[in-house]
């Protein structure tokens, strides 16, 4: 317990130092959790894609989170790449 609470307290201090707004912190995190859960979602469909389920529905969706997933992970790349303005 007490090398996670080093741990916390390193990068909470590791964070203070940095002068990126807060807001940016947050949209990073829901960022972070939505792809995630695409991720779960495909990795759902690809599995009964590989088990033979060959529906129409199957298909469709593992394509439709299949495309949503890279075009957020696209979105997403662009914006960790724009230079912060102060």
């Amino acid at each position: 317990m007490k090398n996670n609470k080093h741990v916390i307290s390193f990068f909470l201090n590791f964070y203070r130092r940095l002068s990126i707004p807060w807001w940016l912190y947050l949209i990073a995190f829901g960022s972070g959790v939505v792809y995630a859960e695409i991720g779960m979602r495909v990795s759902e469909y690809l599995v009964r894609v590989n088990k033979g389920e060959l529906y129409n529905s199957v298909i469709l969706g593992y394509v439709f989170f299949t495309i949503f997933n890279r075009c957020w992970d696209f979105c997403g790349r662009l914006c960790k790449s724009m230079p912060i303005k102060k």
